[in-house]
C-alpha cells in the first residue's frame, strides 16, 4: 500500500536495515530507498514531489558592528530548505549595497545538509551604512529569497558631527499625535581618542506633540562624503519612556538646492513601539557641520 502525506512512516525507517544490501536499497516495486532524509518503514518509499522552492535564509548576522573601517567583519546566517523541499543545501553567497554576490562558506566544513551554517569575513573599507544580503541555493538549483542587515562602518578619525536650529515637522512624522509644527533641536557627536563609540548628545522638542527627547548614549558615528552624518543611540521621551534614536544630518549637501537639513527617527520605545520618524528635511533655521579631524 502506498503512504499518504504526512504517514508517519516516512522517513522513519532505519538507514542501516534498508540499506545493508543491494536488494534491501528497493521498496517492493523496485524504488531505490531511501527518498527523503531516511528510509520510509514498509514496503512502500514515498517519492517526494519535485522540490522547486529555494532554501530560507535566517539569524544574518555581523560582527562586530559597527565596525571600524580597516578591520573586518564576519558575516554568519542559516540556510535551511527544511521546509521549502528537503534538499541539501548545495551553496550561499552576500552582496553589499546591491553589488554582485560572493561565496560563503559552511561552517561545518561542507555544503551537506539540508540545513547550513555559514560564513564570511570582508574587509571594512568604506564608511557608512552598508546593506549586507546573504542568499542560498539547494541541491536542485532552487536559490531563495536573500535576507539583509545593515552594517556600521565608522571612522573614528573621519571627523565629527554639530548642529542647531529648527525644522518644520509634518503631521506624518509625529507617529502618537499626527499634529504638525515647528521642532528644535540640537546636538554634537564626536569620537573621543581611544574611544570605539562616539560621545555627544541630542536632545529635540516638538512642542504640538508634547515630545522632549534627549539623549542618554551613543552607539556609532558615520561620516561619509555628501557630506553627511548619522549617528544613533538611546535616549528619554520627557524623561521617562527609554527609545532608540537615529539622526541624518546633512552639511550643504542636501537635495539639488544644497541645503542643510535634518532627519530622525525615535523608535523601539520601551521596547516596543516607534514614536516619530522625520525624513531628512531642509532646515527652516539653523545649521548643521561637519567638522573634519
Amino acid at each position: 500500500m502506498g503512504l499518504l502525506a504526512g504517514s508517519a512512516a516516512i522517513d522513519a525507517g532505519l538507514d542501516a536495515i534498508c540499506g545493508a544490501a543491494p536488494v534491501n536499497n528497493l521498496d517492493q516495486r523496485g524504488v531505490t530507498r531511501p527518498q527523503g532524509i531516511a528510509c520510509d518503514i514498509g514496503a512502500f518509499e514515498l517519492v517526494p514531489p519535485p522540490d522547486i522552492t529555494g532554501p530560507i535564509v535566517s539569524v544574518v548576522s555581523a560582527g562586530p558592528n559597527p565596525v571600524a573601517i580597516g578591520t573586518s567583519i564576519t558575516r554568519t546566517a542559516t540556510v535551511s530548505d527544511v521546509t521549502t523541499g528537503g534538499s541539501t543545501i548545495a551553496s550561499a553567497s552576500y552582496k553589499v549595497d546591491g553589488g554582485p554576490f560572493t561565496p560563503m562558506t559552511a561552517l561545518d566544513g561542507a555544503f551537506d545538509q539540508v540545513t547550513e551554517n555559514v560564513t564570511a569575513s570582508l574587509p571594512a573599507t568604506t564608511a557608512g551604512l552598508h546593506t549586507v544580503c546573504v542568499r542560498g541555493t539547494d541541491a536542485p538549483g532552487n536559490v531563495g529569497g536573500f535576507q539583509c542587515i545593515t552594517v556600521v562602518v565608522y571612522d573614528p578619525v573621519g571627523g565629527f558631527v554639530t548642529g542647531g536650529g529648527a525644522v518644520n515637522s509634518p503631521a506624518d512624522a509625529d507617529l502618537t499625535n499626527a499634529l504638525a509644527g515647528p521642532a528644535t533641536f540640537g546636538f554634537v557627536s564626536k569620537y573621543l581618542p581611544g574611544r570605539s563609540t562616539p560621545d555627544g548628545d541630542l536632545e529635540f522638542q516638538f512642542k504640538a506633540g508634547n515630545l522632549n527627547f534627549k539623549s542618554t548614549s551613543m552607539e556609532w558615528l558615520v561620516v561619509t562624503g555628501e557630506p553627511r552624518a548619522k549617528f544613533q543611540g538611546s535616549g528619554t521621551i520627557n524623561g521617562g519612556t527609554v527609545c532608540k534614536f537615529e539622526v541624518d544630518a546633512w552639511d550643504g549637501s542636501f537635495s539639488a538646492s544644497k541645503q542643510d537639513a535634518f532627519g530622525l527617527k525615535i523608535f523601539s520605545c520601551g521596547g516596543g513601539g516607534d514614536r516619530y520618524s522625520l525624513e531628512a528635511t531642509q532646515l527652516a533655521q539653523g545649521s548643521i557641520i561637519i567638522h573634519k579631524n
